[in-house]
């Protein structure tokens, strides 16, 4: 049931007792009315009939005189049969006792004939005495009467009463009643919801109410708790959102300390990285020079190891050295068109050249044109991006079932590149972390790494004003690494141009 409908019922039961009650008070009235005019009627029939017996008495008298003189007699008698004949007349209100009034109207027509005809006043008044016995006993009943009607109004007057006060008493119980349950109806569904209400203000959020009550407060039960469940599913992302903002914070923090850091060291630490890679180099060659000449070949094999592994070390603190000072670089603001689809090729073409890349399968999947997929940026900084990428997945699926695909396309004003392989996966933890500087899982895949090359990777595309991160199903199940880049228009000289500058 609505509410409306509920207070339409309401209101019809309450409309009802009190047409009810003034139906009642008005048929009371009404009978009421009928007996005062009865009562009246019949107060002015004993009037009348009192006004016959006077002038009848009065019609006696004169007889009972001497002499009366019969002009009178006769204009007394003319005055008893008007009104006699006036209250036969009279039959509208009260015709019970017609045949009374018409016994006094043919006695004094007798009457009349008596005098107008005896010569004897005996007899003559003989017939008045009858008259005014015929007059004194219609008067009787007439008393009768209006004692009958006067017990009949009380009776009446006491049921008016009663059945009223019944009524009434009937209508202040309905009343209270579809009261009280339009109140129990209205606000226990509203204590609810403002209990929810309130504790929705100190941060209960996702609470739910009872639906319950009529149909407007289910329906207000049912928005409200979706609204509260909207509000649990926002609070829960905006958290979730959060706490990745403040990782990315943190790291962009810890960041900047190493872009500091690496910006005095890097310039400290290459130059005699750069002496020592030197003689290195030179005392290889000298001792291949050297290799026909007499000698322990056991110790040049030593000797060998030894140098070649000075080489490889010192080359790889110049790679670190050049990350970290790559790190300290400020935004490049000569800016050019870059087209995506030939520098990820180009990325790997420079991998397939070296043993990393051998046996590898790698797919490149444009989804939209070439000429809807590229930004603005410094190629080489987006090549070294797409080569750690493509790196790191050829490290992490090994041939020959090893397994690289990377995925361009455009979606609205801003570019996606998917590099996704099926490698050894990563857990939740490494994916909080996979953008740490020096934080490495390479080791749990039995690879090798300083940490840097995502870091590095994730500083250069927030320079870009871009977005990367990591996708994983858990550990054995592959990575995804996602690049967001913004769009623009490629033209074909600005191609070119960065194509031969990259």
């Amino acid at each position: 049931m609505t509410v409306g409908r509920r207070l339409s019922w309401t209101l019809t039961a309450l409309l009802t007792c009190t047409a009810l009650v003034g139906a009642a008070a008005l048929l009371g009235l009404l009978g009421l009315s009928r007996h005062h005019q009865r009562a009246d009627r019949q107060h002015e029939n004993l009037r009348t009939l009192y006004e016959v017996g006077h002038h009848a008495a009065v019609v006696r008298v004169l007889l009972a005189g001497h002499g009366p003189e019969e002009d009178v007699v006769a204009r007394e008698l003319a005055r008893v049969l008007v009104a006699a004949r006036q209250l036969d007349a009279d039959r509208t209100f009260d015709g019970s006792d017609s045949a009374g009034r018409r016994a006094v109207v043919e006695r004094l027509e007798g009457l009349a004939f008596a005098i107008s005809t005896e010569t004897d006043p005996a007899v003559v008044l003989a017939e008045v005495n009858r008259t005014l016995g015929t007059v004194a006993a219609l008067a009787s009943r007439e008393k009768a009467a209006i004692a009958a009607s006067r017990a009949a109004a009380g009776q009446d007057f006491r049921i008016v009463v009663w059945a009223l006060a019944i009524l009434l008493a009937v209508s202040i119980v309905v009343a209270s009643a579809a009261g009280i349950r339009l109140h129990r109806a209205i606000m226990r569904p509203l204590r609810s919801l403002e209990e929810a209400v309130e504790g929705l203000g100190v941060a209960q959020l996702g609470r739910q109410v009872e639906e319950q009550g009529d149909r407007e407060f289910r329906r207000l039960a049912q928005h409200f708790n979706q609204t509260s469940r909207s509000l649990a599913r926002e609070h829960a992302r905006m958290q979730v959102e959060v706490e990745f903002k403040s990782r990315q914070l943190v790291r962009s923090e810890q960041l900047a300390s190493v872009g500091v850091l690496a910006a005095g060291l890097a310039h400290e630490i290459n130059n005699p990285l750069g002496i020592i890679a030197g003689y290195a180099e030179r005392s290889l060659r000298r001792l291949e020079s050297m290799a026909d000449a007499s000698g322990s070949p056991a110790v040049q094999r030593k000797v060998r190891f030894a140098l070649q592994t000075i080489c490889d070390e010192a080359f790889r603190c110049r790679d670190i050295t050049r990350d970290l000072l790559l790190l300290a670089q400020p935004e490049d603001a000569n800016a050019v068109v870059v087209p995506l689809v030939p520098l990820v090729e180009r990325a790997v073409a420079l991998l397939h050249g070296l043993p990393l890349g051998e046996g590898h399968d790698v797919v490149i999947r444009a989804i939209d044109p070439e000429s809807q997929l590229a930004c603005m940026g410094r190629p080489s900084q987006l090549l070294q991006v797409f080569i750690n990428l493509l790196a790191n997945a050829l490290e992490a699926a090994p041939p020959p079932a090893g397994r690289v695909e990377v995925v361009i396309e455009r979606q609205l004003d801003q570019l996606l590149l998917s590099f996704a392989d099926n490698g050894c996966g990563m857990t939740p933890e490494v994916l909080q972390r996979a953008f740490d500087p020096f934080f490495t899982s390479k080791p749990r895949c039995g690879l090798s790494g300083c940490g840097l090359g995502l870091s590095v990777s994730h500083a250069i595309v927030e320079r870009h004003a871009g977005r990367i991160y990591a996708e994983s199903a858990g550990s054995g199940l592959g990575s995804t690494f996602l690049v967001e880049l913004p769009a623009v228009a490629l033209r074909t000289g600005q191609a070119m141009h960065a194509s031969a500058t990259g």
